[in-house]
C-alpha cells in the first residue's frame, strides 16, 4: 500500500545485502527478518576449529578472477611518442622546423580530442628574440573543455607539458630524440585530453597546453602567464599541474614537486596515491627548469609530476623504446584524478607561497654550455646535493665521482640547493677546471674536474 511508503523508505537503510525483511500495515510494522543462508559460497570459511587462528600466509595464493586493463592503454601512449621522437621531428629544437611539425601534430590531436580552440586557435603563436638564439618563431597549443559554473568561466585551471627539447648536435649531426623529456608528458596531456573532453564536464574550464621553448628559459609557459591567450587574465588562473618527464615510473613514487604551493596538494596527492595505487613524494626542492615556475612566480599554485632522474638525461640515448609505458599508464591516471580535482572545485585554494614564490630564472634564459655529468638526485633533502648517477665518459665519471657521492661545494662556493647548484654550472665553460669538495660516506675529500660540453 502506498501509505506504507514512507516509513518502508525510513527502515530500509538498516539492512544490508544478503539480509531480508517484510513488513505489514500502514507504519509499516515488521514481521519477519533475517538473513539467508549461504551455500557453498566460496567466501565462506569451513575451518573445524572457527576460534583458532587462521596462518594467511601459509594459503595457497588465488588468482584474481579478472584483471581489468588499464584506462589509459601503453598502444596509445607510445603512439604519440613515436612520432615526435620520429627524425622528421629533428629533436624539436627551439625554432627548427621539426618543432613546428610537432606542434601541428599536437593541435591536430587536440582538435581529433574535441577541445575547443582558446581565441578561436589551437595555437598561440609570436616572435621573440633571445640572446644567443637570434629571432625565434614560437608556438604554443592550446586547447579547453570549457566549464559550467558561469561565475568560475573567467577562472581555467591549466594542465601543461612542454614539447620542445635540445634538437641536432651542431658539431656531430646527432639527434636528441627527448623520448622521457617530454614526449612522454606530451603523450600522457593528449591522453588525458581525449579522455576527459568525451566524459567529463568540469565547473570550471580546463585549458591543455604544449609549450615550447621550455629547454632555452621557460619561454613558453612565460608567454602564456604573461599573455593568456582567448579573454583569460593571468590573476584569474587558477592552479597548474606540469606534467614533465614521467616516462621512466620503472615502479619508484611519483615525485610531486611544488606541493608547497596550496595547502590542499599534499592531501589530493595522497588521496590520488592510494586510490590508483600509486605513491605520491614531495620533494623539498623547487628548481627554476620547469613550466610550473613560471605559474608559481606569478602567485599561481603549481605542481609538477616527474617520474625520476636517469642517464639518458638530455641525451641522444633518450629514446622512445626505454620508456616504461605501464607507468605512463599510471601516471596518466594519475593526472586524470588532479585535473578533475582542479576542475570540479568550486571554492579557492589556499595558496601559500612563501617558500615557492619567487624562484629566480634568470640564469635559466641562457643555454648552459658546460657540463659535469651528474645526475641529482631530486629526493635528497640533506646538506649539499646527492647525484644518483654519473654519466658515462662524462667529466664527473672521469674525475672517480660515484652515484651517492654528495657534492658539498663547487670552486669554494657551499653548494646549498639544487638550483645553487645548476646556477654554478651555468656560469662555468667547457674545459673549466673546478674543485669539488665530495662527501662519500663518512668520508670527505675534493677532487679537480675538468668540465666537458653540455
Amino acid at each position: 500500500d502506498m501509505v506504507a511508503l514512507p516509513g518502508t523508505i525510513e527502515k530500509l537503510p538498516h539492512y544490508g545485502r544478503y539480509s531480508y525483511v517484510s513488513f505489514t500495515g500502514d507504519e509499516p510494522t515488521i514481521d519477519i527478518r533475517g538473513e539467508w543462508e549461504s551455500v557453498n559460497s566460496p567466501l565462506q570459511w569451513s575451518k573445524p576449529d572457527l576460534t583458532a587462528a587462521v596462518a594467511w600466509d601459509s594459503l595457497p595464493p588465488t588468482p584474481a578472477i579478472a584483471e581489468l586493463p588499464p584506462k589509459y592503454l601503453p598502444e596509445q601512449l607510445v603512439r604519440h611518442a613515436d612520432v615526435l621522437t620520429d627524425p622528421s621531428m629533428e629533436g624539436r629544437g627551439v625554432g627548427t622546423a621539426g618543432a613546428n611539425r610537432a606542434a601541428l601534430y599536437i593541435a591536430d590531436q587536440f582538435r581529433a580530442a574535441g577541445l575547443q580552440p582558446v581565441g578561436g586557435f589551437y595555437t598561440q603563436r609570436w616572435q621573440e628574440e633571445r640572446e644567443g638564439l637570434g629571432m625565434l618563431t614560437l608556438t604554443n597549443v592550446v586547447g579547453m573543455i570549457p566549464g559550467t559554473n558561469p561565475e568560475l568561466s573567467d577562472s581555467p585551471a591549466v594542465i601543461g607539458a612542454h614539447y620542445d627539447h635540445v634538437g641536432i648536435d651542431a658539431a656531430t649531426g646527432e639527434m636528441y630524440p627527448g623520448a622521457d623529456d617530454n614526449a612522454s608528458g606530451i603523450s600522457v596531456l593528449i591522453e588525458i585530453a581525449s579522455k576527459l573532453s568525451s566524459s567529463y564536464t568540469p565547473e570550471r574550464p580546463l585549458i591543455f597546453v604544449a609549450f615550447d621553448g621550455e629547454e632555452s628559459g621557460l619561454i613558453g609557459s612565460t608567454r602564456f602567464v604573461n599573455n593568456p591567450p582567448g579573454a583569460f587574465a593571468a590573476e584569474k588562473l587558477f592552479a597548474m599541474i606540469n606534467i614533465d618527464s614521467v616516462g621512466r615510473l620503472e615502479g619508484r613514487d611519483l615525485q610531486v614537486f611544488g606541493s608547497d604551493s596550496a595547502y590542499e596538494w599534499p592531501f589530493v596527492a595522497q588521496g590520488i596515491g592510494f586510490t590508483i595505487g600509486v605513491r605520491s613524494v614531495f620533494p623539498a626542492e623547487t628548481i627554476a627548469s620547469g613550466d610550473h615556475v613560471s605559474f608559481l612566480n606569478a602567485g599561481i599554485p603549481a605542481i609538477h609530476l616527474f617520474s625520476g632522474t636517469h642517464l639518458d638525461y638530455h641525451q641522444p640515448s633518450d629514446t622512445a623504446d626505454k620508456l616504461d609505458l605501464a607507468g605512463m599508464s599510471d601516471v596518466a591516471l594519475w593526472a586524470e584524478e588532479a585535473a578533475m580535482f582542479v576542475g570540479s572545485r568550486v571554492d579557492p585554494l589556499r595558496v601559500n607561497l612563501a617558500n615557492a614564490q619567487p624562484i629566480a630564472t634568470s640564469g635559466a634564459t641562457t643555454e648552459r654550455e658546460a657540463s659535469l655529468g651528474t645526475v641529482p638526485d631530486f629526493t635528497y633533502s640533506g646538506a649539499g646535493v646527492r647525484i644518483s648517477g654519473v654519466t658515462p665518459g662524462g667529466a664527473a665519471s672521469e674525475a672517480g665521482l660515484q652515484a651517492n657521492d654528495v657534492l658539498l661545494s663547487y670552486d669554494g662556493e657551499v653548494i646549498d640547493s639544487l638550483q645553487s647548484y645548476s646556477n654554478l654550472i651555468r656560469g662555468s665553460a667547457p674545459g673549466d677546471v673546478v674543485s669539488l669538495d665530495i662527501q662519500r660516506g663518512a668520508e670527505t675529500f675534493s677532487v679537480q674536474v675538468t668540465l666537458k660540453a653540455r
